[in-house]
């Protein structure tokens, strides 16, 4: 009888009464399982043999392309990054296999975690990570299929399931072997800062049971959705609209201010308010602020806009705050074609580079964690009809250290693929001990192909480190750049400090390091032919599901391209405005297909000199890129 009632006071302990929900968080979420009369019914659809699987590695994740945009914590998402670990990202890739409370501030952020733990679908014994979007019911599926824990033989079998409606989440517990405590996990969801979340106890999970995360709508609210512009950098004392995705997410119309803050070094510069009238329930509206003048080159600006509604039920979400930078930010480089010679010996001479193309690459994103001023570290490109000659000074750096180095990754045909005949990888050029070393790695890294060919050089004799290197072009396969004379090669370039192991100078300034078995993401270098001239750089495709918008050539002197993807199909409007905010050309009306669209603005000729916005709008979602016109 004794053993009786200790069993009996173990189950309750295990689960509180009344815990089939949870919440509300700060933000308005809350949680209900299937235990409650109201909540999910489980429910499991398998999609081993119908989804896609990302990958098998382990720590790593994915980035797959929505069908549709999934609201969350306020922001809206065309994108999810797959971890092999047991969750979702909506805004980093970061892959920690250690669980910790949420929420927490320490990356990955903008998560939902069905099971966060250290699984490893890259063990033999274990089963696959697969993806599928069932549009029948409109939702999408991400399955961990009996994925075994690291170094063990514990398997969980779970789904995470984005509902494209509404935009809640459902997890769905299946099977765990032999249990479902065997190792400590962390459950729930978190916003992109990981200041508000909300968890559920790992002792609450069972076999065939589910929980659904929602966020119950108010009668008023209002949502700062997304900060349209700017965008993380600024162009040196040019002019600036800031724009902000106000939504009503609430049940009635409503009028109400939208106010912009512009701090900069913690000091308030700037406050602006624009007035909206009577936005429709479920409606939202791109709001413009007055142009407004950036700085010098190195100033930091913090962008803080609201909606400020008096009466709002829900304060978490009206508040989108980001961080830009006044920066002569470039991904395309002109390269220039020779017209000295140039000894590779990692000393920039005076005369040996006087017509490269020259742009800053200093890591003003401070992605290490130290500020580092404009101005640290420059890229030199120029070419001839037989080699591509790249130079990196950083006069930042004024000592020689073992493990300084400088990585490029190379795409160059553009396809965002690795090509199959090794041709394209990664280059290192480093200093080891008292000399400098050069290896080039074919990438899938299956064949280390050598780096015959190659000069290089590393020098400290103007004061300051100087990297100097020569690559073939044309040629078969092995380490040369595939394109010739007028032709386009795609790169990213990062220089790291021997002495800390950080990463100080980058180009494309935007783009994290890249993975070995993912070269889509790159900045375009294109390449001049004889007569010095180069190429305006090709768009290559860009993955279904994307919602972007570019031009090219920018500047431009009498037309320019403009191009976009739709990630469905729908009401699309493209209209120019200038600088004032004045309307100058509408160039798209109607509806369009999913996928990539281009259209020509010719009549600029008719306009003067200067900056104008060129806006896409679809599906109560913008886009905005600023144009040059020059003439």
């Amino acid at each position: 009888m004794k053993n009786i009632i200790l069993l009996l006071f173990v189950l309750a302990a295990s689960r509180p009464i009344g815990a089939a929900t949870g919440g509300p968080d700060a933000f308005g979420y809350r949680w209900i399982d299937s235990d409650e009369t109201a909540g999910p019914v489980y429910s499991w659809t398998e999609i081993r043999g119908l989804g896609a699987s990302p990958g098998a590695a382990d720590d790593k994740s994915w980035l797959a392309a929505l069908p549709q945009s999934f609201r969350f914590y306020g922001q809206v998402y065309d994108s999810v990054y797959i971890c092999s670990n047991g969750f979702l990202s909506f805004a980093s890739r970061d892959s920690n296999p250690y669980p910790s409370s949420i929420p927490n501030s320490t990356l990955p952020n903008a998560m939902a975690a069905p099971l966060w733990n250290d699984l490893d679908p890259a063990d033999p014994q274990s089963g696959g990570i697969y993806c599928y979007h069932d549009s029948a019911a409109g939702r999408f599926m991400v399955e961990w299929d009996s994925v075994v824990h690291f170094g063990t033989q514990h398997y969980y079998s779970i789904q995470a399931i984005l509902d494209l409606a509404d935009s809640s989440i459902t997890f769905l517990y299946c099977s765990a072997q032999p249990g479902w405590q065997a190792d400590f996990a962390s459950i729930g969801i978190e916003n992109s800062a990981g200041t508000v979340g909300l968890s559920l106890a790992q002792s609450f999970l069972k076999d065939q049971y589910a929980v659904r995360f929602y966020n119950q709508q108010d009668s008023h609210d209002l949502q700062a959705a997304a900060i349209v512009s700017p965008g993380w950098y600024l162009d040196p004392e040019d002019l600036a609209v800031p724009e902000l995705l106000a939504q009503n997410t609430g049940l009635v119309s409503q009028t109400f201010p939208v106010v912009c803050h512009i701090l900069c070094n913690d000091t308030l510069i700037r406050v602006d308010t624009a007035y909206v009238t009577e936005l429709p329930a479920g409606d939202s509206l791109a709001v413009g602020f007055a142009p407004w003048q950036a700085g010098p080159a190195g100033e930091r600006y913090v962008f803080r806009m609201f909606c400020d509604l008096d009466g709002d039920q829900n304060r978490a979400n009206d508040t989108l705050q980001s961080e830009a930078i006044s920066f002569p930010y470039r991904n395309k480089i002109n390269a220039s074609w020779r017209s000295a010679a140039i000894s590779v010996d990692g000393v920039l001479s005076n005369g040996e580079w006087p017509d490269a193309a020259k742009i800053d690459i200093t890591d003003i994103l401070s992605r290490n964690g130290q500020a580092v001023p404009a101005g640290s570290a420059f890229l030199y490109a120029v070419n001839d009809s037989s080699a591509l000659y790249l130079a990196v000074d950083v006069p930042w750096d004024a000592s020689l250290e073992s493990g300084d180095a400088l990585y490029l990754f190379v795409d160059d045909d553009g396809d965002g693929a690795w090509a199959g005949d090794n041709s394209e990888g990664r280059y290192i050029l480093q200093q080891s001990g008292a000399a400098d070393s050069l290896t080039f790695t074919a990438l899938p890294a299956v064949i280390n192909s050598g780096a015959g060919g190659i000069a290089k050089a590393i020098g400290i004799a103007s004061g300051h480190a100087q990297y100097e290197m020569s690559i073939p072009l044309g040629g078969g396969t092995g380490s040369y750049i595939r394109n010739g004379p007028g032709g386009i090669a795609k790169l990213h370039l990062s220089w790291q400090d021997g002495a800390d192991k950080n990463i100080y100078a980058w180009w494309p300034q935007d783009m994290e390091l890249p993975q070995d078995e993912n070269p889509a993401h790159y900045g375009r270098l294109a390449l001049a032919d004889a007569s010095g001239v180069a190429e305006q750089p090709q768009e290559t495709a860009l993955s279904p599901g994307i919602f972007r918008l570019w031009n090219s050539p920018n500047p431009f002197a009498a037309q320019t391209r403009i191009s976009y993807q739709l990630p469905a199909a729908g009401p699309v409007e493209i209209v120019v405005y200038n600088i004032m905010g004045q309307r100058v050309a509408g160039l798209v009306d109607g509806v369009r297909s999913a996928g990539p669209h281009s259209v020509t603005w010719t009549t600029a000729t008719s306009c003067a000199t200067g900056v104008y916005l060129c806006r896409l709008s679809f599906a109560g979602r913008h886009r905005v890129v600023r144009m040059q016109l020059i003439k």
